[in-house]
């Protein structure tokens, strides 16, 4: 179902293209000086899947000393669940030189249906990083764990972080703790097979 996108790198003209993509996301929005601001950066890149009306989806990434690090996928609601983010992964992984340790993603605990498209393309969760996204709203400041994924295909882990699947159905009402002692505002729920 991904015939006709196109992948590429992304330049400055895309970066108006790729706002209204990020502003679906319910995580933390980037700004476009936070695109201008990663693209700028010498270590970092932005790969940009585009089908011929425009831009569909987004993977910004950052070549760490022998791993990449992968800091957001986004696709428009639309094209989710039809390879698209599949596609922007394995175009990541293509570019990956072969001495590297492989890709690293920390996913929001509540971010469940990223969780479940990453360990479906290989990603493994062997740890938790404890409050590590730190959002400020008005009048309050919210702590999340992040579940910290690695792909490297020539390592087999045997440990696997369990993952909570919640679905419309059986999800707690905003504001229940869930794990770690922590309360959250909103719940990310995943309900489909968790491609991005």
């Amino acid at each position: 179902m991904t015939l006709g996108l196109l992948i590429k790198r992304m330049r400055r003209e895309d970066c108006d293209g790729l706002l209204p993509i990020e502003h679906t996301s319910d995580e933390n929005y980037w700004s476009k000086e936070a695109f201008e601001k990663h693209i700028d950066s010498i270590n970092c890149d932005i790969l940009v899947a585009s089908d011929p009306m425009g831009p569909v989806g987004f993977l910004a990434f950052e070549r760490k000393l022998n791993y990449v690090q992968i800091w957001n996928i986004v696709v428009l609601p639309k094209f989710r669940l039809k390879g698209v983010g599949r596609l922007l992964v394995s175009r990541l992984q293509e570019m990956i030189p072969c001495e590297f340790d492989g890709i690293r993603f920390n996913v929001r605990e509540t971010n469940l249906g990223a969780q479940l498209f990453l360990r479906r393309i290989g990603f493994w969760c062997d740890t938790i990083a404890r409050s590590y996204f730190l959002d400020f709203t008005i009048r309050v400041s919210r702590q999340e764990d992040a579940y910290c994924f690695d792909f490297n295909p020539s390592v087999r882990r045997n440990k696997d972080v369990p993952i909570r699947i919640v679905s419309r159905s059986n999800a707690p009402p905003a504001g229940v703790c869930l794990g770690a002692g922590k309360r959250i505002t909103s719940l990310y729920v995943f309900d489909g097979d968790g491609d991005c």
